[in-house]
C-alpha cells in the first residue's frame, strides 16, 4: 500500500471528513494483504499451498504438501495447476509476506475489518492494524506490523508512522500513535535505526502524486 494514500485519509479525518472511497480503497487492499500474509503462513506451516489458478478463477482449492523437500511437486487436482515447493517459496521472496509474530495482528484485522459498518470505524480499524507490531515469545513488541504493509524500507516506515501523529487530529488516532510510539521506543530499532528515519522522512516528503 503507497504510504500517500495513508496520509490523504489522515488529512481528511484532521478536516472533520471521513472519504469513504479512499477508506475502502485502503481497507479492501490492507484486506487482501493480510489474508496473502496468512496464506503464506498456512502453507509454510500448516502444509496448506492454495491453488493460485483456482483463486484466480474465485474458487479457493489447497493443495496439502507432504514433505519439506524443495523438490516436491504440489499439483492441484481440480485444475492440474502445479508448482514445486521451492518454486513456490520463491515467488514470495523478499515480499515482506512472513507474519512473524504478528499472525494474530493479521487474523484480527482479516476477522473484524468486514464487520466494520461506517467510515469512521474502518478508518479506526486501519490505525490499530498499522500502528501494531511483530510480538516475541514474551509478547515484548519487535518489528513494527506497518513494514509488511506499506511500500518503504523500515526507516521510512517508521517515519512516516511517526509523521501521521501531526495530521490527525481525533483522540482516538491521537491515542494509537502514543501507544505505538511508547511501544516502539522500548524496541532496539531506535537505536538501530539511528539517523535513517529522519532520512526516509525526508524521503516520505516527496512520496505521491
Amino acid at each position: 500500500m503507497p504510504k500517500w494514500k495513508i496520509r490523504r485519509l489522515y488529512e481528511a479525518e484532521a478536516r472533520g471528513v471521513y472519504d469513504n472511497e479512499l477508506i475502502d480503497d485502503v481497507g479492501i487492499n490492507l484486506f487482501c494483504r493480510c489474508q496473502d500474509i496468512l496464506t503464506i503462513h498456512e502453507a509454510r506451516f500448516g502444509g496448506q499451498v492454495r491453488c493460485q489458478r483456482c483463486d484466480r478463477q474465485g474458487n479457493q482449492r489447497h493443495v496439502q504438501r507432504q514433505t519439506k523437500a524443495r523438490d516436491e511437486v504440489l499439483t492441484c487436482e481440480e485444475c492440474g495447476w502445479s508448482i514445486t515447493w521451492g518454486q513456490f517459496m520463491r515467488s514470495i521472496r523478499r515480499k515482506q509476506l512472513n507474519p512473524g509474530g504478528a499472525v494474530d495482528v493479521f487474523h484480527r484485522f482479516v476477522d473484524t475489518y468486514p464487520r466494520q459498518s461506517t467510515p469512521r470505524d474502518k478508518l479506526m480499524a486501519i490505525d490499530r492494524l498499522i500502528h501494531e507490531f511483530h510480538y516475541g515469545l514474551k509478547k515484548d513488541p519487535g518489528r513494527p506490523v506497518a513494514v509488511n504493509l506499506l511500500v518503504g524500507k523500515i526507516a521510512e516506515v517508521v517515519a512516516f508512522l511517526d509523521e501521521l501523529s501531526g495530521v490527525a487530529d481525533s483522540p482516538e488516532l491521537a491515542r494509537t500513535h502514543e501507544e505505538w510510539k511508547a511501544k516502539y521506543d522500548s524496541t532496539c530499532w531506535l537505536e538501530f535505526l539511528g539517523s535513517d528515519t529522519h532520512r526516509g522522512r525526508k524521503s516520505e516528503q516527496v512520496d505521491g502524486p
